[in-house]
């Protein structure tokens, strides 16, 4: 079973508060000011559910996105259908995935390259990045920051939430190893009709969380040059030590 193939059935339940209209105009807003060639083409790393691709779609770009999680991808589908918008989706791995495509903006969104969790994987999905960009594109991705992550420390959480008269429970319970700037989250999930449980979900998700010179390494030996960090919806300010969310962009050296 891959990672999020169980979760995926509440993940838009858990997010539906998620602005991705907002954040969609976010990334097209830094694009324009950081490259001077008109954006046509997205491709969209880890696009989960596709909460990101119609936006992208009622914008008049070409879309491409993909997921480790076929579950994802089979909801992906299905938005797209419904929402009647060109757009191509499968199933792949950021390490490995080549299509032989150039994009003008290459998006990973919701602290997607956080789950690249080792040194060697997070290089190789930097390249993957690399060699689909455009000559003037963009690779804009959002992490945790690593200041912020070890300021506020990670706390367990107990959510509920109602689907079609269920009650669904999500408790959290992370973990932080501060050698390996890793967060590992326990996700478990609950699924009830009064007090009977009709469903328990468990799963475990390592996030690690990044500092911006590590950042800038790590980039650089991809042939990726950073351009600007900012805090995730907010590009007028410099992270600080209280911004959870960092937003990256990247462009070709």
């Amino acid at each position: 079973m891959r990672l999020f193939d169980n979760y995926a059935d509440f993940y838009d339940l858990f997010y539906e508060d998620k602005d991705y209209n907002a954040e969609v105009n976010f990334i097209i807003d830094l694009a324009k000011i950081n490259t001077n060639s008109q954006i046509k083409s997205v491709l969209d790393i880890g696009c989960g559910t596709g909460g990101h691709l119609i936006p992208f779609a009622k914008k008049g770009l070409k879309l491409t996105g993909f997921d480790l999680s076929e579950t994802m991808i089979n909801q992906a589908r299905e938005k797209i259908k419904k929402a009647n918008i060109n757009a191509e989706v499968s199933v792949n791995d950021v390490r490995t995935y080549r299509d032989g495509k150039k994009y003008d903006i290459i998006v990973a969104m919701f602290a997607v390259m956080g789950y690249l969790t080792s040194n060697d994987d997070f290089f190789k999905s930097l390249k993957t990045a690399r060699i689909h960009l455009n000559e003037n594109g963009l690779f804009i991705f959002d992490v945790w920051f690593g200041p912020a992550v070890l300021h506020e420390m990670p706390e367990t959480k107990i959510q509920e939430f109602e689907k079609d008269g269920l009650r669904i429970i999500r408790l959290v319970r992370p973990e932080v190893d501060v050698v390996k700037q890793i967060v590992t989250v326990n996700y478990k999930i609950l699924k009830l009709e009064g007090k009977k449980v009709l469903e328990e979900v468990k799963e475990t998700h390592r996030m690690r969380y990044f500092f911006i010179q590590e950042m800038k390494f790590f980039l650089e030996n991809a042939d990726l040059k950073l351009v600007k960090v900012c805090p995730f919806m907010d590009s007028s300010k410099q992270p600080k030590i209280d911004d959870w969310n960092i937003t990256v962009i990247s462009k070709n050296i």
